[in-house]
């Protein structure tokens, strides 16, 4: 089937397969597609809030180098008008 999470993770050998490893041997009646499934949806999430936090960061930065930028520029005098 793919997409399971042993097609994705060495069992054992990265933190999510050690994860999976854990809760089977924890709870060994869980319907393992079922776990399968759940913990792929929780990986995904996490990537997104990941690749949403990298994008925040960036953002961030270009802010920065913006308001870097507009420090060095000298404002325009009003003329004063009587």
């Amino acid at each position: 089937m793919p997409g399971r999470i042993n097609d994705a993770y060495s069992p054992g050998h990265t933190p999510t397969g050690r994860f999976h490893e854990f809760l089977t041997k924890l709870l060994p009646d869980i319907n393992q597609d079922e776990l399968h499934r759940n913990i792929l949806a929780v990986d995904n999430e996490l990537n997104r809030l990941s690749a949403e936090e990298e994008e925040v960061l960036a953002s961030r930065e270009r802010l920065a180098q913006a308001a870097r930028a507009i420090g060095k520029v000298t404002p325009l005098k009003r003329s004063r008008r009587a």
